[in-house]
């Protein structure tokens, strides 16, 4: 599997450091940019957690928080994708191969490829 350094999921699995091997394959970098997301994750909670407990009310709007901060997870970020490619000019499909697909079809075949990173 060919993965470019230009893609997002590239510059996620790498953000802690330059963790590129030579014989890096597919469950390594998916589960890399797996743990990644969930440091991420748990640094923007704390942070979202001490705002909250700082300047915000919780009696009155909790459920309007918690409703807003599933809709931002789930609904956001593909929309806002959608209409930034649309944006500018680039077709609303994803061009590469996407990630998750391609590790579900290797774990489903029992054997994970060898990445090969190109420009």
């Amino acid at each position: 599997m060919k993965v470019r350094r230009k893609s997002w999921h590239y510059r996620l699995s790498h953000l802690l450091g330059n963790l590129e091997r030579r014989s890096d394959n597919l469950c390594a970098y998916f589960w890399r940019m797996v743990v990644v997301l969930l440091v991420l994750s748990f640094i923007l909670f704390c942070v979202f957690q001490m705002v909250y407990t700082l300047f915000m009310n919780p009696a009155t709007l909790e459920i309007m928080i918690f409703v807003s901060v599933i809709v931002l997870i789930f609904a956001a970020p593909p929309i806002s994708i959608y209409y930034l490619r649309k944006w500018l000019g680039h077709s609303p499909e994803l061009p590469a191969e996407n990630i998750f697909i391609e590790f579900a079809k290797a774990k489903k075949r029992k054997v994970c490829p060898l990445i090969e990173y190109v420009d």
